[in-house]
């Protein structure tokens, strides 16, 4: 997997290069922000407080997904090549890093 951020006018996007299997590891941020697929297919597992979890499959006709702070979420590349961006306004931590990872600046 290969990771970049871009900051940009007060948004923040990163974007990541996933071959199939690879995944954004379990995690949560402190802010909302929106999941879109650029190419390829993708399963993103949203894992609300209550203990249950919600899985749906995206690929680049899908609309983006909205995930709200404080929810833990993965994603999950179904398709080598498979292209995924998350964007949030203003400045915000990079994403979790994870080991065997390309960063680029």
């Amino acid at each position: 997997m290969k990771v970049q951020n871009h900051h940009w006018s007060g948004v923040t996007a990163t974007v990541y290069h996933l071959d199939r299997g690879e995944k954004i590891a379990r995690h949560q941020h402190s802010h909302v922000h929106s999941t879109v697929v650029l190419r390829g297919n993708t399963r993103v597992t949203v894992f609300p407080a209550d203990g249950t979890c919600e899985t749906q499959l995206m690929d680049s006709e899908s609309s983006d997904v909205i995930l709200p702070a404080n929810i833990h979420h993965e994603i999950v590349a179904e398709e080598d090549g498979t292209i995924v961006m998350n964007m949030t306004g203003g400045a915000h931590e990079d994403p979790p890093k994870q080991a065997g990872i390309t960063y680029d600046p």
